[in-house]
């Protein structure tokens, strides 16, 4: 049908011109009508312009590179062969007009059918032009059209075209159009990016990423071809996990390649015969609604059968990229927006007698559950979001025309966004099933910016906060929870809850027994406590306790599973590493100690410290530990414990109850955590570092900084009651890992570092020992003075986290240990040879500057 359209389309144009150019001749046939006078005038203005032209310059004859060094070389000697005359050089004869041909005569006139024909051209592609920014692309093809067919010579017209039809989706249209005109230029930078563009778009990512790379060979700064070459690179990896997956994935795999094909042909076996029912009555009176072997019912039957088996197969991010290549995507769109003009059926209840209302029932629930699970993958919901938009773009272009049309009142009959259609199933469907699947979909829809701001338009915080709970069911709360999460990542979001008590709604169920629940109840508080509005909202005191803060603790013990020998175990990394940020983020926020006082008392009394202490004990080697645990978690524990380090007895009594090893604990996370030489990436300002992309990496970097911000408080042996705390003896068996992290780029840890070396470096014996050892501490701490100083210098932080002042901390705590280390005369003849007085001059001189 649309070859059909297209060849009408070119009848027409043909028609259009054949007009012309019959007006044409019959102006030629007689000389003395008015369109033949018109006729000549335009030839003459044809000629005169053709006579203001300036001729072509002749080309240069080329020089061999003998005749070039001969030419203008110093060598004057061959200029005596020309002599001083009077005589005038002889006169050039006049050059010989060559006569022409009658036929060559013929063939240099203008052409007046081209003439006709590129101009026509250029007016259809105007006219196409102004079409394609009302954002009319079907009309904008179509003047396209009209000018690749009346010149054809022209690569803008095919490339004009190729776009609009990109527009419209019409892949194989556009990429034959890309095809001619590479066929034109093979250089040509637009129709080697749209014809990569629709091979994107088709799934034909290896020969798009060719083509994104040949784009970026010919325009090596654009940062926009480079973009589309890490997406293609990233939706190989996507299908390379289909590749490499397990043989129980594979089978899986299998399975929903299986049902997909039948799935899309059921799918569109409705969506055909329900746009019969209402749009096309008269072919459903005929009986050509579908197919005559199955019957609506029936086909209605199937899909719900496939609806069910495919949750169950998507639980993989294999399945889940297998899905979206095998337009399931597409698929579920079509049918959900084929399902949006039912609000009527779904209201008309769930009996039997009405076995309609059922049916669709049914399938509208089928289709959020089956979307909840599949837009889990971030490419899946890019996908599925763009599938959106277009709908939106060709909805709203569509949308006047009808109104022109016709006044009747079809809002009952006509689709609509889904968004709008998700949101109304929630609140006004009174369906319990479908508003629950409506709510998991909307959970994982608003993983996706667009679907936050659209979403804002629609509907308010306390909307989301009043959806229907079902009884307070586990499954309803959590999607609310995970709904208000997501939300909470918008900075217009995060205002608009600022007028709901969002802290007191969301710690009433973070006790629950239903693990799914606690888990999105933890991340959307933890969201919470990074705004400063709502951190205080959540420290809020009722008689000197922190009401809302009660039910936080309980649910971080509750996820704790003792192991034995001190350790602690947490069922749900998430939830708990969540539960760690609060404490930390609402600790943070109090900077004066008296202020934090009260905080941390409560903490303390909540055994918090005993508990961070535990998990940071469960990397201790020297224990059999039959799991590891997450660096995520590792990391919150010891951030929490640097907040309790300044208050003196507090941590002394701490240190005692956990009899005395805290600092060994601690210095066992940073060997365990050291030894991956990804930490010494995270963070550095280098780009496209593949380590700075690496989750545990980063975490385990912060693990270390705490750890050495908590070991760098140890100053000295604390005597406290009868108990001897002798800090820097137990960090002494250690000194070497930590001397090694003097060169680490975070400023905070090395500054940390050298402090810990100072309040090592205290006893005799230890400075001699670590002066003598074979890792040459003294020139190690001169090297991380001179890279902080070079650092400084150039003002090139080579740390996301580095600042002028931790700069010179680092390198004043290294100039300290020096000092320390002097007391041996070893050390200080160390120091001399390696004109270590030089670079602390520099030190000084810095902080005097």
């Amino acid at each position: 049908q649309d070859f059909e359209a297209y060849l009408k389309r070119i009848e027409d144009v043909n028609s259009a011109v054949g007009g012309l150019l019959a007006d044409a001749r019959q102006a030629l046939a007689n000389p003395g009508s008015v369109a033949a006078k018109i006729q000549k005038e335009k030839e003459k203005k044809l000629k005169a312009k053709a006579k203001r032209r300036p001729p072509p310059e002749p080309e240069q004859p080329k020089v061999s590179a003998e005749e070039r060094q001969a030419r203008y070389s110093s060598n004057y000697s061959r200029w005596e062969k020309f002599k001083e005359t009077d005589e005038p050089a002889p006169e050039k004869p006049p050059p010989v007009e060559e006569k022409k041909d009658e036929k060559e005569e013929e063939e240099a006139k203008p052409d007046f059918e081209t003439e006709v024909c590129v101009r026509e051209a250029a007016k259809a592609k105007d006219k196409g032009n102004e079409f394609f920014k009302n954002q009319d692309y079907e009309n904008a093809y179509e003047w396209y059209t009209k000018s690749c067919v009346l010149d054809d010579t022209n690569i803008v017209y095919f490339l004009n075209r190729a776009q609009a039809a990109i527009k419209l989706e019409w892949w194989t249209h556009g990429l034959q159009d890309c095809e001619t005109a590479l066929e034109m230029d093979p250089k040509n930078q637009k129709a080697h990016f749209r014809k990569a563009l629709i091979q994107f778009h088709q799934d034909e990512f290896e020969q798009a990423l060719l083509g994104f790379k040949e784009c970026c060979k010919l325009d090596k700064k654009s940062a926009e071809f480079k973009r589309w070459v890490k997406d293609t690179e990233r939706e190989l990896a996507e299908i390379n996990k289909v590749k490499t997956a397990p043989p129980e994935v594979s089978k899986q795999v299998e399975q929903l390649e299986k049902v997909m094909s039948q799935f899309e042909d059921s799918v569109l076996l409705f969506i055909a015969a329900n746009t019969s029912d209402t749009q096309q009555q008269q072919k459903t009176e005929e009986g050509k609604e579908g197919d005559e072997h199955i019957t609506p019912e029936q086909n209605v039957a199937t899909i719900l059968a496939f609806m069910a088996m495919l949750p169950p197969l998507l639980t993989h991010d294999a399945c889940q990229v297998t899905f979206r290549l095998k337009r399931g995507l597409q698929t579920t769109h079509s049918l959900l927006h084929c399902l949006t003009s039912c609000k009527g059926q779904i209201r008309a209840g769930t009996t039997t007698d009405n076995l309609m209302a059922l049916q669709w029932q049914l399938l509208i629930e089928g289709s959020c559950t089956l979307l909840g699970f599949a837009l889990t993958n971030v490419f899946n919901l890019e996908k599925f979001v763009r599938e959106e938009k277009e709908w939106l773009r060709k909805n709203t272009q569509t949308k006047d025309k009808q109104d022109e049309k016709t006044t009747t009142d079809n809002t009952n009959n006509t689709d609509m966004p889904l968004l709008d259609f998700v949101v109304w199933c929630i609140t006004e469907s009174n369906n319990k099933q479908i508003s629950q699947a409506a709510m998991h979909c909307l959970s994982v829809l608003t993983s996706h910016v667009w679907t936050r701001e659209q979403l804002l338009q629609q509907i308010t915080a306390n909307s989301i906060t009043g959806f229907p709970s079902h009884n307070q069911s586990g499954h309803s709360l959590a999607y609310i929870a995970q709904i208000v999460d997501n939300c909470l990542k918008s900075e217009q979001w995060g205002e608009e809850f600022k007028k709901v008590d969002l802290t007191s709604f969301l710690t009433t169920y973070i006790s629950s027994d239903y693990s799914f629940l606690q888990k999105h109840i933890a991340g959307a508080l933890m969201r919470l406590t990074t705004d400063t509005y709502q951190r205080k909202q959540l420290m809020r005191r009722k008689e000197g306790i922190y009401t809302n803060l009660v039910p936080v603790v309980a649910a971080f013990h509750k996820g704790l599973q003792n192991k034995g020998q001190g350790m602690y175990y947490c069922t749900d990394t998430y939830t708990t590493e969540a539960i760690l940020s609060i404490f930390y983020n609402c600790m943070t926020l109090l900077s004066s100690l008296a202020d934090r006082t009260p905080l941390c008392e409560y903490l303390d009394t909540s055994e918090l410290p005993h508990r961070c202490i535990s998990l940071l004990r469960c990397l201790d080697s020297s224990k059999a530990v039959e799991f590891t645990p997450d660096p995520a978690v590792i990391s919150r524990a010891a951030q929490c414990l640097t907040k309790f380090v300044p208050f003196e007895d507090m941590w002394s009594k701490i240190v005692i109850s956990e009899g005395g090893e805290v600092a060994q604990t601690l210095l066992n996370v940073v060997q365990n955590y050291s030894a991956d030489e990804a930490v010494f990436c995270i963070g550095q300002r280098i780009d496209e570092t593949e380590a700075g992309d690496d989750r545990n990496a980063a975490y385990k970097e912060s693990g270390i900084e705490a750890c050495v911000t908590v070991l760098a408080h140890c100053t000295k042996a604390v005597l406290v009651g009868d108990v001897l705390l002798d800090y820097p003896a137990q960090m002494y068996s250690n000194w070497t890992v930590l001397a090694g992290l003097l060169h680490h780029p975070n400023n905070n840890i090395a500054g940390n570092v050298a402090l810990v070396l100072n309040h090592i470096a205290t006893d005799d014996n230890r400075k001699a020992v670590m002066g003598a050892h074979k890792l040459d501490l003294v020139k190690q701490l001169l090297d991380c003075i001179v890279s902080r100083r070079d650092e400084a210098y150039k003002g090139q932080w080579v740390h996301t986290k580095n600042t002028k002042e931790n700069n010179y901390s680092v390198q004043k705590n290294c100039a300290i240990a020096l000092a320390k280390l002097a007391g041996n005369s070893a050390n200080r003849e160390r120091l001399s040879e390696l004109k270590g007085f030089e670079v602390l001059h520099t030190v000084n001189t810095t902080k005097l500057n």
